[in-house]
């Protein structure tokens, strides 16, 4: 969303690229650690990549023809769903395959390739909208995800009903509350409320959440309970920021 709206001041194709290229050294960090605190660093910094489609859309709707502006919007969502869809397929054969760090290798190839296809093929767009960004949407929107997020992922371990839990819960309601307070009264807001009543807008919005989320608990599943014995897995060296639980060292 911030992606998008510094797209609109200061030029979609270039803050586009510059997404890419952070989105590239997360993918490089990523790849070449061999610890988990490294690991994190280059997601956290991967986490850019989220303004990527946002901005693809602005400038589908820059230099394309009205009339094929919703057939290139529907392929872009239907690429985005079908490359989240083979990584969750792929991710195991390239680690039984491969290695880990080609988990990380492979995007920063297509990364490569992606940049350099915008910059030589895309054209700068002249649209600007003047403006400024909206720091304290941004700052609240940031609050209420980390601690809603902290919470489903902690609260299995610290109770559900700790204080911690809880507390966290609490701030993200909070957080998110005023969030939506202050981005229906902005000038610029980071996100046209108005926008998301709109039944092609909740409605994605709806699909998306559901599709990860059973994703989610389909990894999950297959974590707990594995459908090959750990006996008759392939043995391979793993890096020590390998994250999934193995068996005890004889």
């Amino acid at each position: 969303m911030r992606g998008g709206r510094l797209g609109d001041m200061f030029g979609r194709r270039r803050v586009l690229l510059f997404v890419l290229g952070v989105l590239a050294t997360g993918a490089l960090v990523a790849a070449l650690a061999d610890d988990l605190a490294t690991v994190v660093i280059g997601r956290v910094r991967q986490g850019a990549g989220g303004a990527i489609l946002p901005l693809a859309f602005g400038i589908v709707r820059d230099e394309l023809p009205r009339e094929r502006v919703g057939v290139a919007v529907g392929l872009l969502s239907a690429l985005l769903g079908a490359g989240g869809g083979l990584g969750a397929v792929l991710a195991g054969p390239i680690v039984s395959t491969l290695s880990c760090h080609w988990l990380f290798w492979i995007p920063l190839i297509m990364i490569a390739l992606a940049a350099a296809g915008i910059a030589f093929g895309v054209p700068e767009s002249p649209v600007r909208a003047p403006g400024r960004v909206d720091v304290p949407g941004a700052l609240l929107l940031s609050a209420g995800l980390v601690c809603l997020l902290l919470a489903l992922t902690k609260g299995g371990n610290w109770g559900w009903t700790s204080t911690t839990t809880l507390g966290l819960f609490a701030g993200a309601a909070v957080a998110l509350s005023a969030w939506v307070v202050v981005e229906v009264r902005a000038r610029a807001p980071l996100v046209d409320m108005r926008m998301i009543t709109s039944r092609g807008v909740w409605t994605t919005l709806i699909t998306g959440i559901a599709f990860g989320v059973a994703t989610l608990t389909a990894a999950h599943d297959q974590h707990e309970h594995p459908r090959t014995p750990p006996h008759q897995q392939p043995h391979q060296r793993k890096p020590r920021w390998w994250i999934f639980r193995e068996d005890p060292p004889s």
